[in-house]
């Protein structure tokens, strides 16, 4: 659905009928279709989005364009293929990740360059779809690609930096044993951080996710400013460059702000908020207020690295819940 800022002019932008027809799924009283990911593009009323079948072993399909004023939708890449996407920041081009390359596309579908950079198919049912992020000037695109191993489960990467020129990609780091939904970036493109599922800690709760640095000089990466807690994802940075963690104790979790020169997810130097049970995403509005969620119930906070909290919403399930906030109106 799409709508004013003010919650009025409600209309839907495309219907689950749709979504069912472009991936030929079959009517039935469950939903067999969604959205997997979708983003605004920067200073538009259009939305990119990629879709996926409601059944085991799926992965993302295709990516469409849709316009909330005009309501018209656009097949940008076909469901043939599965892959994952990052718009760049001023929303002319397109990073396509599949599952065995990066691809290039502008957002009129036009000068596809396909596979700048090829890599192992990795993933076991379901194949792995890399994590990515533009440079802050849309010039290069930064990957963390699976590496070749004898195991199709070895969870090993390298993060490229590929220029949208042509030239040559060079590598900035070796990730090893780790889970491609927990890598980050810094803002300053200096350092990444990653879950180490090496770390033999006490009980359940005492995982570790570590800092490393990235090779040369860095540069101002168009970092996203939400992160959603769920399988590796932990550790991140706030768009002013400081570095947070979610710390898990007895079933409660903590935001907690790491030291300047942390090196890994227990480098504390000061509590964010209180505890709360199934804190599940983060959306950074500036570098000192946040929206984040809280489950059991679910509840939406505005938060502040002062320490205070303040209720939005809370929902009646207590379990469950999502959602999305714009940092910038669109200017169209």
């Amino acid at each position: 659905m799409g709508g004013g800022a003010d919650g009025e002019n409600a209309r839907e932008i495309i219907s689950p009928a749709e979504l069912r027809d472009f991936l030929d799924a079959t009517e039935c009283d469950l939903a067999t279709a969604s959205i997997d990911k979708i983003e605004w593009l920067p200073q538009t009323h259009r939305l990119v989005y990629s879709l996926i079948s409601d059944h085991e072993h799926s992965s993302p399909q295709g990516i469409y364009l849709s316009d909330a004023d005009t309501l018209a939708t656009t097949m940008l890449v076909s469901t043939d293929h599965s892959l994952g996407f990052v718009p760049s920041p001023d929303g002319s081009q397109i990073a396509l990740m599949a599952t065995t390359g990066l691809s290039f596309i502008n957002i009129d579908g036009s000068n596809w360059r396909q596979n700048v950079l090829t890599y192992p198919k990795k993933g076991v049912p379901i194949p792995l779809i890399p994590n990515g992020v533009w440079t802050q000037d849309g010039r290069a695109f930064l990957i963390a690609a699976p590496i070749e191993s004898a195991s199709m489960f070895a969870l090993n990467f390298t993060v490229m930096r590929v220029p949208l020129d042509g030239s040559d990609s060079r590598p900035l780091a070796t990730l090893t044993n780790t889970d491609i939904d927990s890598v980050t970036f810094s803002p300053d493109g200096r350092s990444v951080a990653f879950f180490d599922a090496s770390y033999q800690g006490k009980d359940q709760f005492d995982r570790r996710w570590v800092i490393m640095p990235l090779t040369g000089d860095g540069e101002p990466l168009a970092i996203p400013y939400r992160t959603d807690f769920g399988a590796g994802a932990n550790l991140h940075w706030s768009p002013v460059g400081a570095p947070y963690a979610v710390s898990y104790a007895g079933g409660s979790q903590k935001l907690n702000q790491l030291c300047p020169d942390a090196a890994q997810s227990s480098d504390i130097c000061d509590w964010v908020n209180p505890e709360y049970v199934g804190f599940s995403a983060i959306q950074w509005m500036d570098g000192k207020r946040f929206l984040f969620l809280t489950g059991s119930p679910s509840v939406l906070f505005l938060g502040s690295v002062d320490h205070t909290t303040m209720p939005i919403v809370a929902w009646s399930l207590e379990d469950g819940g999502s959602f999305s906030a714009v940092l910038l109106a669109p200017n169209k």
